[in-house]
């Protein structure tokens, strides 16, 4: 019976002794992971403040924010973010804290001024609260966005610039609509007088040769023939320009356009066109095409107009007006 007595302890000692081995084994991995997390404190790249939840001063900074700030860690630790010229403004203090209160996270960008060394700081601090072994802790993480900074002015510039060049150059295209307006308008003043003595001269003329023809004799004719042409000519240049400024201020209108009956109504119009003046042989059908109609009357009038004029001065040719899918085109032979 004493044997079982005096066994029971040393039963009770091996109880104990396993029981602290889990024990050591927290703290060695509690050890660790502390000395993890100090390793990861000293050596990240971002400014680390640990700010007392309830008294709101600074117990830990990492060798980063203390570059970065210029300080040394007992010149930060015991003291509050305005001790260190970091949010001087009571009620803005204030209201970080109360969102950090009610979310548990805030976020604000604040421009540091080092009087030492005279120049400012960008940051941007992240504060998140949380509790360490029933003790509220916040932790702020702190970067440099100086690079940012200066990325997003040279962007805001940039914006401003473009911006800025927008509008002149719309003030530049109104100015110029309305310089080119006031230009067409005295090309149109300005032909129609120059037309009015053209008018005269082809009158004048045509009256002398239908009432001296006779006296003067043919060769004379024939050159009075050639001036009312040159004067005709010089009427028709005179209306293409103005065709031509007419049809630059027009908006375009794309449509499908019938291109035989645009030939047919063209050649209508144009009687000089016709037979003995001209012969024009239309090789139908035609294929319709897709375009602003007023812009191909005009292309169609005036490849006709020279293909006619040029003709002249090779008798015996004539005109063919044929399509393409591809494309059309006149061809004189």
């Amino acid at each position: 019976m004493k044997s079982r007595t005096a066994e029971r302890p040393i039963r009770g000692g091996r109880a104990v002794a396993g029981a602290t081995r889990p024990r050591r084994q927290t703290r060695k991995s509690g050890a660790a992971s502390e000395l993890r997390f100090r390793r990861l404190f000293e050596a990240v790249k971002d400014g680390i403040i640990i700010l007392d939840g309830v008294t709101r001063e600074i117990l830990e900074a990492n060798p980063f924010i203390l570059e970065l700030l210029g300080r040394s860690k007992e010149e930060l630790r015991g003291k509050k973010l305005s001790g260190i010229g970091i949010l001087n403004d009571e009620l803005a203090w204030q209201k970080m804290f109360e969102k950090l209160e009610r979310t548990g996270s805030v976020r604000f960008e604040y421009s540091l001024r080092r009087s030492e060394a005279g120049d400012v700081k960008e940051l941007e601090f992240v504060c998140n609260s949380y509790d360490e072994n029933g003790r509220p802790v916040i932790q702020c993480n702190i970067r440099d966005i100086a690079e940012r900074k200066e990325g997003e002015q040279k962007l805001r510039e940039a914006l401003h610039d473009l911006a800025q060049a927008k509008q002149e150059l719309e003030t530049r295209v109104l100015e110029r609509t309305a310089d080119l307006q006031q230009r067409n308008a005295e090309l149109e003043a300005f032909s129609y007088d120059l037309r009015t003595p053209i008018r005269a001269i082809v009158s004048f003329i045509q009256l002398a040769s239908e009432e001296y023809g006779n006296r003067i004799g043919p060769e004379a004719t024939e050159f009075l023939d050639k001036a009312v042409s040159a004067a005709q000519r010089l009427d028709h240049l005179i209306l293409d320009v103005l065709a031509f400024s007419k049809a630059t201020r027009k908006p375009l209108v794309t449509q499908n356009v019938d291109i035989e009956r645009l030939m047919d109504d063209i050649l209508q119009e144009r009687p000089e066109w016709t037979m003995p003046k001209a012969e024009i042989r239309i090789q139908r059908p035609l294929l319709p095409v897709r375009g602003d109609k007023a812009s191909v009357t005009q292309c169609l009038t005036n490849l006709l107009d020279n293909a006619v004029k040029f003709g002249r001065r090779c008798p015996g040719s004539d005109i063919h007006r044929t399509g393409r899918r591809s494309r059309s085109f006149i061809h004189r032979g």
